[in-house]
């Protein structure tokens, strides 16, 4: 939960970044009624006074606050320049899905891990909001907003996520499929038949050579192709001896 100091820290660094036009617009998710706060009067930055509700009034088309905020729907928008957060993990997997660039100001549990994983990857950075000033904050949004790399990096994170998203629903797909054909073949072969489990893996298409072959066929043909592969195997290992001792037993 936020304090309120911070809360006056994040809103002067909200200003300065409208102020120096770093981007066009900020979307900030807050109630501050559920806090049990409200903005200050006048806020601080880098040596200036920053008179809230002039700015506020000013920026009315471009600042939007609102206790609720649909989080991911913007993100897919791809016009999100930089995300914010305090680095829960599900918030994480949506800036990866998008490829939105991230700082993350970790608090409690695995937001630490999180923002330490975004440094590593370098799809963005972290700062710890009560060891920075406004100013501060506002030199990290401009680093990241105009790091190539950076933005570079998330592209790379986002094409691996979607892709890796996708071997889930396949996942599903094939089980749904399995359970949906074991079923069915249940139903004509009886329940108890083991190769209502298998039939899906097997070659169905005849051919010359096994047109006249059953699944059942198969696992007998297998069988006995091992059996006589071993001992031709065998064989080829024990023929120099067996060689040798009839040439000695001669001699």
């Amino acid at each position: 939960m936020l304090s309120g100091e911070q809360i006056n820290k994040l809103l002067a660094a909200v200003i300065s970044t409208l102020d120096e036009g770093i981007v066009d617009g900020v979307i900030w998710a807050l109630n501050l009624d559920a806090l049990g706060l409200k903005f200050p009067d006048f806020v601080s930055l880098n040596g200036k006074t920053i008179d809230v509700k002039q700015k506020l009034a000013e920026y009315n088309e471009k600042l939007l606050i609102s206790a609720k905020i649909p989080q991911y729907s913007l993100l897919k928008t791809n016009q999100v320049k930089l995300l914010m957060t305090h680095g829960g993990m599900e918030t994480l997997h949506e800036s990866f899905f998008t490829g939105t660039p991230t700082l993350i100001l970790p608090f409690v549990a695995d937001q630490p891990y999180n923002a330490k994983r975004v440094q590593t990857l370098e799809i963005g950075d972290s700062l710890i909001l009560d060891e920075v000033d406004s100013y501060q904050l506002v030199k990290k949004v401009k680093s990241i907003i105009n790091n190539d790399k950076i933005t570079l990096n998330t592209k790379k994170i986002q094409l691996l996520a979607r892709s890796n998203s996708k071997k889930i629903k396949y996942a599903g797909e094939l089980i749904k499929t399995y359970a949906n054909y074991n079923k069915l073949c249940s139903q004509t072969k009886g329940w108890r038949d083991f190769i209502c489990e298998l039939e899906p893996y097997l070659l169905q298409q005849p051919t010359l050579t096994k047109s006249q072959l059953t699944p059942k066929h198969y696992f007998g043909l297998i069988a006995v192709m091992n059996v006589v592969i071993v001992l031709a195997l065998t064989y080829a290992f024990l023929f120099p001896f067996i060689k040798r001792y009839t040439k000695e037993k001669t001699n």
